[in-house]
Parts: structure tokens; C-alpha cells; sequence
């Protein structure tokens, strides 16, 4: 009975902490979806709405990727500032004014060493936070990886039409996702 059980837990143990390596995907099927339309059949038709499907996505994503990498770079410039301006502060600035005049310059060291030990703890909070732009920068590479692969497919011309069609769809869908799920902040007028 005892051996039944250990070889139970074993099991148990061995299977049920397992995690798949990768992450499920989504097809998007346009047609079977609302709104979703099928493939025109002659080719001068396909090619019309096909490039109008093209340029719909791509005016609809760039705004959207430009400004996540704009809020990237922001973002990883306000965390080099506060960093720089604590490392002068308490490594430069404070030990400055310690040797020049300790006595007349107390408030001055105390303020600014308090500032350089500050900026370290607000970095870390910053980069948690995901406001030192990494967090943005990881986001945006992967809707573009995202987006990079359903249009492939739909520009690969070996494949059938409505499997095109559906991939320009697909690389819609990844910035209408990242718009309809990420807070905004409102400002009431």
C-alpha cells in the first residue's frame, strides 16, 4: 500500500508541476468571425481589397508601435536622469561640499547625499513599475514579431487568398488588442 501511494505522489509530482514551453496562438479565421468577409475569386478584386485591407492595417498599427516607442525611449531617458542626477548628487556634488565646508554646508550634504541614496530607490520602483521603458520596448517587439508573421503569410502569394486576407486581419488584431487592453489615462475637460 505504501509503495502504491509513493508511486502515486510520483507521478502527481513528476506530471502535475509540468508547464508547456510554448504559448497558445490564436488563428484568427476573419471569415467565421463577424464582419469577416470571404476572398473575392477573381483576381482584380482580391488585388483592390487586399491592398486596401494592407493599407487599413498599416495606418491603423504605425500609430500605435511609433508611440510605444516613443514612450520607450521616454521612458528609459527619465530613468537615465533620475540616475545620473542621484549618482552626481551623492557621489560628486555632496562629497564636494563636504570637503570644501562641512559645518556651512550641512544642509546642502544632507539633502543632496538623501537625494543620491533616493534616486537608487526610485529606480528600482521606476523600473518595477515598468516605467524605465524596457517593459514597453518587450511589448512592442513582440506585437511587431506578431505582426511581422501574419504578414508574411499575407503576403506570401503561394498561399490561397483567404488564408491572406485572414492574416492581414490577424496583424489588425494584434494592435486592436494592445489599444482595447492598455489603460489610458482621461483628462477631463
Amino acid at each position: 500500500m505504501t509503495s502504491r501511494t509513493c508511486v502515486i505522489c510520483l507521478m502527481l509530482f513528476l506530471t502535475g508541476c509540468e508547464t508547456t514551453s510554448e504559448e497558445p496562438r490564436v488563428e484568427v479565421a476573419a471569415v467565421e468571425a463577424e464582419g469577416g468577409e470571404m476572398a473575392p475569386v477573381d483576381n482584380d478584386e482580391f488585388r483592390n481589397l487586399f491592398e486596401e485591407k494592407l493599407n487599413q492595417a498599416l495606418e491603423f498599427c504605425t500609430p500605435i508601435l511609433s508611440g510605444m516607442e516613443a514612450k520607450s525611449k521616454d521612458g528609459a531617458k527619465g530613468a537615465f536622469w533620475l540616475s545620473m542626477g542621484g549618482l552626481l548628487a551623492g557621489s560628486v556634488v555632496a562629497p564636494g561640499l563636504t570637503a570644501a565646508n562641512a559645518s556651512a554646508n550641512a544642509g546642502w550634504i544632507g539633502a543632496l547625499s538623501g537625494f543620491g541614496g533616493a534616486a537608487g530607490f526610485a529606480g528600482k520602483n521606476y523600473e518595477s513599475l515598468g516605467l524605465n521603458g524596457r517593459g514597453q520596448a518587450t511589448q512592442r517587439n513582440d506585437i511587431v514579431e506578431r505582426f511581422r508573421i501574419h504578414m508574411t503569410t499575407a503576403l506570401d502569394i503561394k498561399q490561397e487568398k483567404q488564408t491572406r486576407l485572414n492574416a492581414l486581419y490577424g496583424a489588425k488584431v494584434e494592435c486592436v488588442m494592445y489599444k482595447a487592453f492598455t489603460p489610458q489615462l482621461s483628462v477631463e475637460k
